[in-house]
C-alpha cells in the first residue's frame, strides 16, 4: 500500500472506536524539526467530537501553550493514568510531537513559536490547513457534531479582534471556511463565536500515530473508504 491508498480514508482508533480521518502519511521524514526512520500517519477526528472554549479565562494573555484546550487535550482527553479513553498499547503508538504554533501571517498575531513541552494530542494550525494538502477544499473541511448538524471548530493558531478587549482564535466555520481576524456572525443570536471563552466551537483532536507500515493500518486500525458523516 501507498501514501495514496490510505489518504483521506478513515480509521478507528480508541476503546470508543472513534472514527479518525487519515491526513498525512510520512515516511523516514522530518515532522516538526525532527527526523523518524519509521512511519508517521496524522490523523483528526472525523467528526467534532465536544464543544469548549479555546480558554477558559479571557482576562490574561494565552498562547497554545498555555491554553485550557492544550491542557484538556494532553490530559483530560487522553486520561493517561485511568486509561479510559485508549489502551496502555494504544497509548505507546500515539507520537510526541513538538508544535510550532507559527505567527498569525494575516493579521501578525504571535502565536508563541516553539517550545518545549511535547504534545500527544494537538489541534491543527491555519498554516496546516492553508499550506498543505490535507484538505480537498473548503466543503472538505466541513465537520459534524455528533448530535447534530454541522459546527464550527478551533484551530490552535490565534487571531486578531477590532476589539482590543477580546481575545480570539481561529477556526473552521460551519461551510469550512478558515477565519481569524473578525467577529464571526454565522450562529444567530450567541455569543462572539471567535471569542477564545465561547463554548460554541468543536474540537477536533489531531495526532501523529507510530506505525511500522502502511499496511498496519489495514490490518489493526480497520481503513475503510470515508462516507459522508451525515450519512453515517
Amino acid at each position: 500500500m501507498t501514501r495514496e491508498d490510505v489518504v483521506r480514508k478513515n480509521i478507528f482508533f480508541g476503546k470508543g472506536k472513534l472514527k479518525w480521518r487519515v491526513l498525512d502519511v510520512v515516511d523516514k521524514k522530518k515532522i516538526c524539526g525532527r527526523w523518524f526512520t519509521k512511519v508517521r500517519v496524522l490523523i483528526i477526528t472525523e467528526n467534532i467530537i465536544e464543544q469548549m472554549p479555546y480558554n477558559t479565562d479571557a482576562n490574561t494573555p494565552v498562547t497554545w501553550k498555555t491554553s485550557s484546550i492544550r491542557d484538556y487535550l494532553n490530559k483530560d482527553f487522553c486520561k493517561w493514568w485511568q486509561c479510559l479513553r485508549f489502551t496502555a498499547a494504544e497509548r505507546r503508538k500515539i507520537a510526541r510531537t513538538f508544535v510550532n504554533n507559527h505567527r498569525n501571517w494575516k493579521d501578525g498575531t504571535k502565536g508563541g513559536g516553539w517550545f518545549h513541552m511535547p504534545d500527544k494530542v494537538f489541534l491543527l494550525s491555519v498554516e496546516d490547513i492553508n499550506t498543505t494538502s490535507l484538505f480537498e477544499g473548503q466543503a472538505d473541511r466541513v465537520a459534524e457534531k455528533l448530535e447534530d448538524g454541522a459546527g464550527a471548530w478551533w484551530l490552535r493558531t490565534l487571531g486578531k479582534s477590532d476589539n482590543t478587549k477580546e481575545k480570539i482564535a481561529a477556526m473552521v466555520s460551519i461551510t469550512g471556511r478558515v477565519e481569524s481576524d473578525t467577529i464571526g456572525t454565522e450562529i444567530p443570536d450567541k455569543e462572539p463565536i471567535y471569542d477564545i471563552v465561547t463554548k460554541d466551537n468543536g474540537v477536533r483532536p489531531a495526532l501523529w500515530l507510530k506505525v511500522k507500515s502502511i499496511d498496519e493500518l489495514l490490518t489493526l486500525y480497520n481503513l475503510t473508504e470515508r462516507t459522508d458523516p451525515r450519512h453515517d
